[in-house]
């Protein structure tokens, strides 16, 4: 009782502090811009997420994920990015591989996705919107201010965790991503869609099964509000394709084989995950070590300097940027301020 009471003062606040910041700006704020070492990233300014925080205090945002798909990258790798929210893991994997796809569900996410390609000047993105299923149809989606990144399909249970900060309910299109995407095959694919898992890999098998690496999200509550399932129906659409499995939070960087997959996940609550094929776990056996189990080598897709082109060259880039006609959706032509 008094963690859950705790947790929901906690959102409160993230939810007053959000819609102070948009009171401050006013309502034609579009975004703010972060010069980070993901590249300049554009992000709404109520956003008061763990990204956020990262990206303005320690400019960087999701470094154990980039540590652990490095080893994986090559100059003639296809990364798939399913989720890709504003692009803070697709634009530094940008400068390494031959292509990257994002597909993006949340509308406004998507137009600021847009946006961070071009800023950061990516030649080799493909980017889709819609919502990762297992199916053609429409969905309702809630659109979360607060954490942008927890934007989700309607959760079948409506918990205070999702409806906190009175996301807007919107109607997305849900497609499956082995009928759109024809830009494979990828030998990464990269998956964060809130709960929705189980939905998104059913419509991607052919996908799964010509990738070397899934790097995935796992979070127990996510399971069982917003998609009713348990560990097995979320596993079911991985195992098939995957030899071996390595968690990314925590000190345990053991190598479980697919057997002990569901035994991985026991007690689990919340994770990145990466499946591996059998080529692929001996490269990241090979690569895992040093202290606290943390991936041995230096990051090189944010190595040198700050890693983003700087806020000089963003201004002079902006008649570009306003050319792409991002937020098109909301009817505001004035897309970004720089001072």
């Amino acid at each position: 009782m008094i963690r859950t009471m705790g947790r929901r003062y906690r959102l409160f606040g993230r939810s007053l502090r959000s819609r102070l910041i948009r009171w401050l700006v006013g309502p034609r704020a579009i975004a703010v811009l972060y010069d980070a070492e993901n590249g300049l990233i554009l992000l709404t300014p109520e956003d008061t997420s763990v990204l956020a925080k990262r990206l303005g205090r320690r400019g960087m945002y999701g470094r154990g994920s980039l540590d652990a798909l490095e080893p994986h990258l090559t100059p003639s790798s296809r990364v798939l990015f399913v989720g890709a929210h504003v692009g803070t893991l697709l634009i530094p994997v940008s400068k390494r591989v031959a292509h990257v796809c994002g597909i993006e569900a949340n509308p406004r996410t998507f137009e600021l996705l847009r946006l961070n390609v071009h800023l950061n000047q990516v030649r080799n993105a493909e980017l889709h919107h819609f919502a990762a299923g297992d199916a053609e149809r429409e969905v309702e989606f809630f659109v979360n201010t607060s954490n942008s990144g927890g934007s989700k399909i309607r959760p079948r249970v409506e918990h205070y965790a999702f409806t906190y900060d009175r996301p807007e309910v919107v109607k997305v299109r849900m497609r499956r991503v082995d009928d759109v995407v024809k830009s494979g095959p990828f030998d990464v694919v990269v998956v964060d869609v809130e709960g929705a898992e189980a939905l998104a890999l059913a419509g991607m098998q052919r996908t799964l099964e010509r990738c070397r690496v899934l790097h995935i999200e796992y979070i127990a509550e996510h399971l069982a509000l917003v998609a009713g399932i348990g560990v097995d129906e979320y596993l079911a659409p991985i195992t098939p394709h995957f030899d071996a499995a390595i968690l990314l939070d925590g000190d345990d960087r053991r190598l479980y084989p697919r057997e002990s997959f569901a035994e991985m996940l026991e007690g689990v609550r919340s994770t990145d995950v990466l499946f591996l094929k059998a080529d692929a776990a001996a490269v990241a056996a090979a690569r895992f070590g040093g202290a606290n189990g943390r991936l041995a080598g230096g990051n090189r897709l944010l190595a040198g300097g700050n890693g983003g082109p700087g806020v000089a060259a963003a201004r002079g880039r902006l008649k570009e940027v306003e050319a792409v006609g991002a937020y098109a959706a909301t009817a505001q032509p004035e897309v970004l301020t720089v001072p």
